[in-house]
């Protein structure tokens, strides 16, 4: 519900289809397999992948930083090796927090508003 402003007047908000900028999952285009490839063979030029990073760096991880670049591939390839670097160093996915093994709760997080993609 909205408040129409100016007015005593509330309204219901529209569904989500009928908003113009909402882009719906279709609509998301995946870069050309060429882009894609091309990206995965300059990732591999630049460093060595372990299997768990092969997996990693799958079709939808390459799609994602295609478009964060804009198409540009050389520099998809670049942030892709440069997170690499930084998982590497970081390990991730061998972080535990102590409040998460003693309560699922000790995190709150809240999703507000919607994303365009």
């Amino acid at each position: 519900l909205a408040h129409v402003q100016g007015t005593d007047e509330i309204q219901r908000a529209p569904p989500p289809n009928s908003i113009p900028w909402l882009v719906q999952p279709a609509q998301i285009h995946a870069p050309p397999a060429a882009a894609m490839q091309a990206v995965k063979e300059s990732v591999r030029r630049s460093t060595t992948l372990t299997p768990d990073e092969e997996q990693w760096v799958d079709d939808g991880c390459l799609s994602r930083y295609i478009r964060a670049e804009e198409g540009n591939v050389t520099k998809a390839a670049k942030r892709i090796v440069s997170t690499l670097e930084w998982r590497r160093k970081t390990k991730p996915t061998e972080i535990s927090c102590t409040d998460c093994a003693n309560d699922h709760r000790a995190h709150d997080l809240r999703v507000i508003g919607v994303d365009r993609f």
